[in-house]
């Protein structure tokens, strides 16, 4: 099945089902709201997939984010396969995935503060962007709960500033799982310092892991 839309929006809050795949091909805004359960491959041309809050992929075959592309998450992607993201590809939003392989942009919360929930984390290239609200004391998370792979400076690491405060100690990758964060963002090596804004922040790998 290939949804394919120019300037506008398509939102489908039914159940989809059945042994085929589903490839977003245009300039729109494809939203799935319901449990959908089809198990071919879902595919990202061109355009926006968003998962609702109330919707999610229980049995896709695997998820391909394309290049110019963004798959929003508030809700759930429960399939066992992979998410893989292309350069410029996107991922963003407050939900919940399982593995994610990244040489694409990751931005929890997308807009706003918020916590995106990973199987597993590999980024081979691309950027992680993080906003801090430093006036509440949040910032974007990433909670993974098995591997993290952050490879060997490969990724960028981008974060923005959204409300002036006092300078505080936050977590961008929390990392539940057993085994430790492998490898380091593009020139932060462990106890690396960032700027953001007037703030000088050190970055750690094996804090609280």
């Amino acid at each position: 099945a290939t949804a394919a839309i120019a300037g506008s929006e398509l939102v489908i809050d039914a159940v989809i089902s059945g042994a085929f795949g589903i490839t977003v091909n245009g300039t729109g805004d494809v939203t799935l709201g319901g449990t959908s359960t089809y198990t071919g491959a879902t595919t990202l041309s061109s355009g926006t997939l968003t998962i609702a809050a109330t919707g999610s992929l229980a049995n896709t075959s695997g998820v391909s984010v394309g290049t110019g592309t963004t798959l929003s998450v508030d809700g759930a992607v429960t399939t066992a396969a992979t998410i893989n993201v292309a350069a410029n590809g996107m991922l963003v939003g407050a939900g919940t995935v399982g593995a994610v392989v990244s040489a694409g942009i990751l931005s929890p919360g997308q807009a706003l503060v918020g916590d995106f929930g990973v199987t597993s984390l590999t980024l081979t290239g691309g950027e992680y962007r993080a906003d801090i609200d430093e006036a509440a004391g949040t910032a974007d998370s990433l909670t993974v709960s098995g591997t993290v792979d952050l490879g060997s400076g490969v990724a960028a690491l981008n974060v923005t500033r959204l409300n002036v405060g006092a300078g505080f100690s936050f977590t961008l990758i929390d990392n539940t799982g057993a085994s430790p964060i492998s490898g380091e963002f593009a020139g932060l090596a462990n106890g690396a310092t960032f700027t953001v804004g007037a703030d000088t922040y050190t970055i750690r790998y094996d804090g609280a892991d």
